[in-house]
């Protein structure tokens, strides 16, 4: 595995966290698909949070070990500002919430599908990383394209994405412990 590749690598136990809190989120966005939208974006800013803590605490225990650990404190600490932004802005426009919400995942996706396309990443792991890459570019279009048509449909897209990229995402990363 290249230098790039391995910098942006993050600990087994990062991973497991933040699927953990991947699937929780969309077992209840689907499980609850008539919650108000201000406490499915108080969920949503739980999530950012959590994730942004972790990348930030991630990155400075790869200090030194890793090229990309300062990347890894500046997502992180850009996650957590949006994350207490939407926490402290419970009900903030449906427009606005779904445009951060619809940004987050398109370009997540397209990060994901870079990462697979590196020469020095294995066949299985591309496959998975394409597949979450492509489910997060489709929910970041769905989402910017339909701003307020959403409702239900914003919920099931958003706990459909949750449920299945948070168990791809433990796929990835046990498939490149092992590689």
């Amino acid at each position: 595995m290249n230098e790039s590749v391995a910098g942006l690598q993050e600990p087994m136990w990062a991973t497991w966290v933040k699927a953990f809190a991947l699937v929780i989120f969309g077992l209840v966005a689907i499980s609850w698909p008539a919650l108000t939208l201000g406490v499915l974006a108080w969920l949503t800013a739980a999530y950012v949070l959590v994730v942004g803590i972790v990348d930030l605490v991630s990155g400075v225990f790869g200090i030194g070990g890793r090229s990309y650990w300062w990347l890894k404190i500046l997502i992180g600490a850009a996650q957590i500002g949006v994350g207490v932004y939407l926490m402290r802005r419970p009900l903030i426009t449906l427009s606005l919430f779904i445009l951060i919400t619809g940004l987050f995942f398109l370009i997540r996706g397209i990060l994901e599908l870079a990462y697979a396309f590196d020469p020095n990443t294995d066949s299985e792991t591309k496959s998975l990383l394409v597949v979450t890459g492509v489910i997060g570019i489709l929910a970041g279009i769905i989402l910017l394209r339909q701003p307020l048509e959403g409702g239900v449909a914003f919920v099931w897209v958003l706990g459909v994405y949750a449920l299945v990229a948070g168990p791809v995402s433990v796929a990835v990363a046990l498939r490149s412990r092992n590689s």
